[in-house]
């Protein structure tokens, strides 16, 4: 009796887990994307949808996309695609992803500390997921593709090797860094460097033959013209900052562009570094901690010479370190996991809003049959192709109003999806100057709004990019 009750407690154990987790899982899935695209229309996130969606179609026009500088062919897109083949509607295409890093997440868990069981594993990623959902618009990210977060779980996944690479680690090395080259400086430098300090001469000869056979294939990519990667000349521009003195100059900007992430880098920065340079110092997973510790270094240091944001999407392990300590301390912390992993979840289920948004905006644009092409800043305009299914098809232009190449497909901005010259009809002026608009184009014909956004209707032939 006394072995049957103890086995019904560790199933309810194992199934209350469960619950716990899912329910922290599906909050965020939605929480993220109602933040990103009902309340926000963030046009970053849409890329691999929209990709994808060229992909299926199964012409040439996918390979006239100017992919981002980190293209996330695999896995995100590789995982995203699959989901536009047996998924629907496009929302769903997220899903497969996010899927992903929770499993992946969950095996580097159990395999950087063996003891951790399997509810106690959902647990922590319960956690994970529940904080998370108080920052929507940056961390909740996390688990959505094209956010370089897969640069990230197979740097902790490298981290926590304690033998040599085998050839299935360096292959999938060699995947990934062709799909995000964020892995030099996040993975390649910090473990060079500890492999060099450890004298460890047969692995540092595999990095550097694996670095090499990256840039040829990535060399190899340019010439083919697969898709329009941009170039990022970063030996020329670190020149041209020392001779021009503006490292100075780069780190006031590099701090003034994270102001709208300060919240998030106060409350995870000290945690970090008090935990990572405590474990260094009492010897306790120290390598780990060091690579991870030197990682975050080298990013930041890049960040602040070339004047970037420290951003969210450029250095995860800042704000995944507190919760990689609930697994190096886990025999401490055991007992409150319960406990932390529910409270959380409930805070945010009192706290958030759950109602289901209305697209008032795309409604209306679909109302007004006969607006079919139209002109629309950056964040306006894949978010418009998403939603409306490219049944308007909208391009992005610059703040001088010239056509922006930057993640969307070069074949939009010459042809419509029946192969006809575009006709453009309206213009979105969110966050574009009217004046220089009034300079190129005149007065519109008309002005409407769709929910309180206007639309400034042109005669024919007048809108040309």
């Amino acid at each position: 009796m006394l072995k049957l009750a103890g086995r019904l407690d560790g199933s309810l154990t194992k199934i209350l887990g469960c619950l716990v987790f899912l329910l922290s899982f599906l909050l965020n899935y939605y929480l993220t994307i109602r933040k990103n695209l009902f309340d926000f229309t963030n046009s970053d996130l849409l890329y691999s949808p929209l990709f994808s969606e060229d992909l299926k179609n199964l012409n040439l026009s996918v390979l006239q996309w100017d992919v981002p500088p980190a293209p996330y062919f695999f896995p995100d897109i590789f995982l995203s695609s699959l989901a536009h083949f047996f998924l629907n509607p496009f929302l769903f295409s997220f899903l497969p992803y996010s899927i992903f890093v929770t499993t992946t997440l969950y095996f580097l868990i159990r395999k950087i500390q063996p003891k951790i069981n399997f509810e106690y594993s959902l647990l922590m990623l319960s956690i994970l997921l529940s904080t998370f959902n108080f920052f929507p618009e940056t961390l909740a990210l996390f688990f959505f593709p094209t956010y370089h977060v897969s640069a990230f779980l197979l740097c902790l996944y490298f981290f926590s090797l304690k033998n040599e690479f085998r050839s299935r680690d360096l292959i999938l090395l060699l995947f990934f860094s062709i799909s995000d080259k964020i892995l030099f400086s996040i993975l390649f430098l910090p473990i060079g460097l500890i492999l060099i300090w450890e004298k460890q001469y047969r692995q540092i000869v595999k990095l550097i033959f694996t670095t090499i056979l990256i840039f040829i294939i990535i060399i190899v990519m340019e010439k083919l013209s697969f898709f329009h990667i941009p170039k990022i000349p970063i030996l020329n521009e670190f020149k041209r900052i020392l001779k021009e003195h503006r490292l100075l100059e780069n780190f006031y900007l590099s701090l003034k562009q994270t102001n709208t992430e300060f919240k998030e880098l106060c409350f995870f920065l000290i945690p970090s570094f008090i935990l990572l340079i405590g474990n260094i110092a009492f010897s306790f997973q120290r390598r780990i901690s060091l690579l991870i510790l030197l990682s975050i270094l080298i990013q930041i240091l890049i960040q602040v010479i070339f004047g970037f944001s420290i951003s969210f999407r450029y250095n995860w392990f800042l704000f995944l370190t507190p919760f990689i300590g609930l697994f190096f301390y886990f025999e401490f912390l055991k007992r409150s996991l319960w406990l932390l992993a529910i409270a959380i979840l409930l805070i945010g289920i009192l706290k958030f809003d759950f109602s289901i948004p209305e697209n008032n905006f795309i409604a209306c644009l679909l109302e007004k049959r006969e607006l079919k092409h139209g002109i629309s800043d950056y964040w306006n305009a894949k978010y418009i192709r998403f939603f409306t299914k490219n049944q308007i098809e909208v391009n992005s232009v610059t703040a001088s109003i010239s056509s922006y190449q930057w993640i969307q497909n070069r074949e939009w901005l010459s042809k419509d999806k029946q192969g006809q010259n575009f006709n453009y009809q309206f213009i979105l002026p969110e966050r574009l100057s009217q004046e220089i608009l009034f300079q190129k184009f005149g007065e519109p014909k008309q002005i409407e709004k769709c929910a309180e956004k206007e639309i400034w209707i042109y005669p024919n032939g007048i809108l040309k990019l």
